[in-house]
């Protein structure tokens, strides 16, 4: 049985973080990741899942990219994780390496057999959103959005702009995933400590959606970061990740 032990949420729209709280998985220690480990794929659910892992430890920090870009967008944060933990990362069906599903899947199933493969009997989740997203308005308009990345972070506008331009897919491919019951009425259902990050530019909604995660979670804490928008691990990963890191931390995980 894998057991989250805590989690943290990326300037939360509408997620269900419960679906993860208990998923069925080896009990065994979680395995010693070589910290140069290449990527490599897991078999799910009619199909396959693209992964890397890095670190060393009994719990797993993994990191869940959004509905924008693949795992790719964690590369600032990357080495810092792993030196403190075993940590793992992996493309979402259709995104980067992950090839796009032709059937009906499940998100939380795809995560589940990863955890099993990988052996992770204690996990601590650092998640986006996965929200679906319009490409009409093309890609460098994405990577202009104000709402993604704060005004004056040229270097993460670029960032974003190359990763959307190098992987079209990742906005492009359809998809199958199975659709979620509502999250708000479960929010107490969760147990675990939980963080949840908003950047100070995000839109109102995400704010507003953050504060009712915020009620909704037993003991969870809401950190709004100022001078970031959506994707703030991309315009400031060191504050980002001191943040993450000071809370499982003093979490005790």
């Amino acid at each position: 049985m894998t057991i989250v032990r805590a989690i943290a949420l990326l300037s939360a729209l509408c997620l269900c973080p419960t679906a993860w709280s208990r998923s069925q998985a080896s009990t065994q220690n979680a395995p010693v990741a070589s910290k140069t480990a290449p990527g490599a794929f897991v078999d799910v659910e009619a199909g396959k899942l693209y992964y890397e892992e890095c670190g060393t430890g009994p719990d797993a920090v993994i990191l869940i990219h959004d509905g924008i870009a693949h795992s790719a967008v964690w590369d600032d944060v990357w080495p810092t994780f792993c030196k403190r933990f075993h940590t793992i990362r992996y493309d979402r069906r259709g995104y980067g390496r992950t090839p796009a599903s032709t059937t009906w899947y499940t998100e939380t199933e795809d995560l589940a057999t990863l955890l099993r493969n990988r052996k992770v009997s204690h996990a601590i989740l650092v998640a986006q959103p996965f929200e679906k997203n319009d490409v009409a308005a093309g890609l460098a308009n994405w990577a202009k959005d104000k709402y993604l990345l704060a005004p004056g972070h040229d270097a993460a506008k670029k960032r974003l702009l190359d990763l959307l331009t190098a992987n079209p897919q990742d906005m492009t491919h359809s998809d199958f995933a199975r659709p979620t019951q509502p999250a708000l009425d479960r929010l107490k259902e969760i147990r675990v400590p939980t963080l949840i990050l908003a950047g100070d530019a995000d839109i109102p909604d995400v704010h507003a959606h953050a504060g009712a995660i915020e009620a909704g979670i037993p003991g969870s804490k809401r950190v709004v970061t100022t001078d970031a928008g959506h994707l703030m691990y991309l315009e400031k990963p060191e504050e980002f990740s001191r943040a993450v890191i000071t809370f499982i931390d003093s979490n005790g995980l």
